[in-house]
């Protein structure tokens, strides 16, 4: 659906790939424009780094739409609790702006200590301070800051604002060389 740049809804807080909007369809959801004139970011390898340090094999660039809403479906699967949904798209003079929508989880940001055991416990494998990559499905989660992962209220650790991908190719091949070097 393509939604009108004049009902763009305010701006309650923007953010790094988000502005985060108030509407009263939604009482119950985040709901969040994406800052054009990308789709969010993408994590990319690089594989001219692997002489460095881990933290150094990865990068984020500017996201396409295809795999901003490849992203969108992937943290639907592994996450169902956010149920995120693409509301539609708003066009302005020279940009195309996603509008996504996820059911507010109640609680408070997660610790790394929570985090950390919650990855671990669901077979991911920490590789720096904000990726973690599960081997057994080529899973990775990118952006794993407390502010993005939710301890709620019924305890569940809920990762509501991460970057999934599955990796494939090169990306696969480094994923799985970084996570044999941070063991």
């Amino acid at each position: 659906m393509l939604i009108s740049a004049q009902n763009l809804p305010r701006i309650v807080k923007g953010g790094r790939e988000h502005d985060l909007v108030q509407t009263r369809e939604y009482l119950d959801r985040i709901v969040k424009v994406t800052i054009g004139p990308e789709f969010g970011f993408y994590p990319a390898c690089m594989p001219k780094s692997r002489y460095r340090d881990v933290c150094h094999w990865f990068t984020t660039v500017e996201g396409m739409p295809l795999p901003y809403l490849r992203r969108l479906l992937l943290l639907n699967e592994l996450f169902p609790r956010c149920h995120t949904r693409l509301v539609g798209f708003i066009a302005t003079k020279d940009r195309l702006h996603a509008v996504t929508a996820q059911l507010i989880a109640q609680g408070r940001p997660a610790s790394l200590a929570e985090i950390s055991t919650w990855m671990l416990a669901n077979g991911f494998r920490f590789i720096s301070a904000w990726t973690w990559f599960r081997p057994d499905d080529g899973v990775a989660l990118f952006d794993v800051l407390e502010k993005n992962v939710m301890h709620c209220d019924d305890g569940e650790i809920v990762p509501f604002d991460v970057i999934p991908i599955r990796c494939e190719g090169v990306f696969l091949e480094m994923m799985h060389a970084a996570a044999g070097r941070m063991l």
